[in-house]
């Protein structure tokens, strides 16, 4: 089935379910790498308990690395000025835990008056600032992060789906290739990339780049269906959500999905709600 354009509404809480309830199938948590960057069927209940299944939270990854990056090399025990650190960005990731981002901002710029050059606070000050709308202070701090941490894989890969969200291409292929020179491997990174030839419509590519972050070919299509959904180009997008669906190994989210677009499809076609079962 293959829906035209001009025959389907979509309404914005059907864009709003396919981002946030994680309907995609595959890219998993923008943030500090507890969770996987791809999308995939098996993810798709644990990403959900985000807001955006693009925006993780927590620092422990990082916490465990500050000592290393910003301590004694020689002592495994902090200095008191590190000991200090570690505690404020462990309560500035409580903060962000109970969704207060305004506290969490403060014990972040608590770091910086001790240490102005810290990474971490800088990367999650940025994602912070994202939580708030604070678009100009988020890329500052994203500079900074990029700027103390060149070679983090999570700092590229957040600082490359931030460019994405805002529609500089460009410069969010620019990040994920910087990224992929130092980490070729990278699920997150590869994931952007099908991120980016997907809204160009670059199918090839994009399915490549999607079964390099670890999806199945049907999770690939469906992942090219939805970006291309959200993008406006229904048409397009059913054929790739449809493909997904078929077969024994169908993509779970293209099914959900597939059955979204049928009952927007007959909502327009008889002017009342209708629920497939």
């Amino acid at each position: 089935m293959v829906l035209q354009k001009s025959r389907i509404r979509i309404h914005a809480r059907l864009c709003q379910a396919l981002l946030f309830n994680a309907f995609f199938t595959g890219l998993g948590s923008i943030g500090c790498g507890t969770t996987k960057f791809f999308w995939n069927d098996q993810n798709i209940s644990s990403s959900t308990k985000n807001k955006s299944p693009l925006m993780n939270k927590g620092t422990s990854k990082q916490v465990a690395a500050a000592t290393g990056s910003h301590g004694n090399g020689e002592d495994s025990k902090p200095n008191t000025k590190q000991a200090r650190i570690d505690f404020m960005v462990v309560s500035a990731e409580q903060y962000e835990a109970i969704e207060d981002y305004r506290s969490a901002m403060n014990k972040y710029k608590e770091v910086l008056k001790l240490d102005k050059n810290n990474p971490i606070a800088h990367h999650r000050l940025a994602l912070v600032a994202i939580h708030l709308s604070a678009n100009q202070q988020a890329e500052d701090h994203f500079r900074e992060a990029i700027k103390w941490a060149p070679h983090d894989e999570d700092v590229c890969a957040d600082f490359a789906y931030w460019k994405y969200l805002n529609g500089v291409d460009k410069e969010a292929m620019d990040e994920v290739l910087h990224g992929l020179a130092d980490h070729p491997d990278s699920a997150r990174l590869h994931g952007i990339k099908g991120l980016l030839h997907s809204r160009n419509q670059e199918i090839d590519l994009a399915i490549r780049e999607y079964q390099l972050a670890g999806c199945s070919t049907e999770q690939a299509m469906a992942n090219l269906g939805h970006i291309v959904l959200m993008d406006g180009n229904t048409q397009t997008a059913a054929y790739w959500i449809n493909k997904a669906a078929e077969g024994p190994s169908a993509s779970t989210a293209a099914v959900k999905t597939q059955k979204w677009l049928g009952n927007a499809m007959l909502e327009r076609t008889s002017g009342d709600p209708v629920f497939l079962k």
